[in-house]
């Protein structure tokens, strides 16, 4: 199946095949029921999928232009987590004595939001 065979009968099972949602999505993006793309969101201890579509379809009642870089905490979370994470397992799996320190490259990315949280989560990590 390809993205030229789309069609309105297109499940939203089969849509998530054909664009891989689980394999570069992890367990945060989906496909829901009704076919949309959504972002798999923190609440608490659980996590409630967003509809990308609801949130551009509300980006632009708000008068905001496309197109729009969205930026979701809970994943640069994730990733800072998960990193942190492996080298902590493989540091002890390999009995390597030095410490880890992980190192968030300034260039990547200046703004000033995604500084402070970046910070914040890794924080714990050092």
């Amino acid at each position: 199946m390809s993205p030229n065979d789309l069609s309105p009968s297109l499940s939203p099972e089969e849509a998530a095949e054909l664009y891989s949602c689980s394999g570069w999505g992890r367990e945060f993006f989906s496909v829901s029921d009704a076919g949309e793309v959504c972002v798999h969101l923190r609440d608490g201890e659980s996590t409630t999928p967003v509809s990308l579509h609801e949130i551009a379809l509300g980006m632009k009642e708000r008068g905001f232009d496309f197109p729009l870089l969205l930026r979701f905490q809970d994943l640069l979370d994730a990733q800072i987590r998960d990193l942190n994470e492996a080298f902590i397992k493989a540091i002890a799996d390999h009995d390597y004595r030095a410490p880890y320190r992980g190192v968030y490259p300034i260039k990547v990315n200046q703004q000033q939001q995604v500084i402070d949280e970046v910070t914040t989560f890794g924080r714990q990590y050092h």
